[in-house]
């Protein structure tokens, strides 16, 4: 196995049908639950301050990690929000970004897995099936900030799972068209669809996950995400009914940490000062 892997793939802005293929960049989404015993405090501590720099530090697994976000779900009594969708109980989201499906499996296969990451998850991580890992493609419906500092955002995750009358390349072409509609809505600085591949490849171990699309929206500060919501519920619960499957439907809210992102020039923890592209501006005495 190469130490080092493939030239790096620009991911596609405005890919048609991604869900058709499951060529070129994907995305791991994980939803995370604590160990048994393990307090929500402690669970996201562990989480940030040491599982997430552990993986960075280990040359050989995270050399294939273009981008690790993670979403840390915002406290319970912080969220009393009053519509019809159901709060997922996992405690935050995972994102890992990787050039291809091949490179998951080399990734999940690799002896640094086995040996240093699996059990330090084992710490921290739940293991009676309360974690959900999807391997996906992303479609960027709207982004005006390539560079965006996703650390501190608030981040929306809305999941569904496709209704089993439905044929699947129908039902993602709606939900692309379902985030279009509400791009036109209300002003986003960053908007994005997620499909499940075709196929679960590189996932062996991991139970069957009940993701099939994950509607992702990005927020300034808590108070635009629930505003948003309030705003918006009732037209994208009717638009829903037809399009995800009754009862499947699953929110998390999270405070974003860019652990990793070698996509943009947002400081993140392997490079924690910001960078600006392009000229230096003159100082001035």
């Amino acid at each position: 196995m190469p130490l080092i892997p493939g030239p790096r793939l620009e991911p596609p802005k405005n890919e048609p049908r991604p869900w058709a293929a499951n060529t070129g960049q994907i995305k791991l989404l994980e939803l995370v639950a604590p160990a048994s015993g393990l307090s929500a405090r402690d669970f996201h501590l562990y989480w940030r301050n040491h599982h997430s720099p552990h993986v960075m530090r280990v040359a050989a697994f995270s050399q294939f990690i273009r981008k690790y976000l993670c979403a840390h779900r915002l406290p319970a009594h912080d969220l009393s929000l009053p519509f019809a969708w159901i709060q997922s109980p996992a405690e935050g989201v995972a994102e890992v970004w990787l050039d291809s499906v091949e490179e998951a499996g080399r990734w999940f296969s690799h002896p640094a897995y086995a040996e240093l990451i699996a059990p330090d998850e084992a710490r921290f991580l739940c293991s009676d099936g309360g974690v959900e890992v999807t391997l996906m493609k992303v479609e960027t419906i709207v982004d005006k900030d390539a560079d965006l500092a996703e650390t501190g955002m608030i981040k929306l995750y809305l999941l569904g799972h496709r209704p089993d009358d439905m044929p699947r390349d129908r039902f993602h072409a709606a939900c692309s068209a379902h985030a279009a509609m509400i791009a036109q809505q209300t002003d986003f600085v960053r908007l994005a669809v997620s499909h499940r591949l075709s196929e679960p490849i590189g996932l062996d171990g991991w139970p069957p996950s009940k993701i099939d699309v994950a509607f992702e929206f990005w927020f300034p500060d808590q108070g635009g995400a629930i505003e948003f919501l309030l705003k918006n519920q009732a037209s994208m619960i009717a638009a829903e009914k037809n399009l995800l499957r009754p009862g499947g439907s699953r929110l998390v809210i999270g405070v974003l940490h860019a652990v990793h992102d070698e996509m943009s020039f947002q400081p993140t923890t392997t490079q924690p000062l910001p960078l600006v592209w392009g000229p230096v501006p003159e100082k001035r005495l």
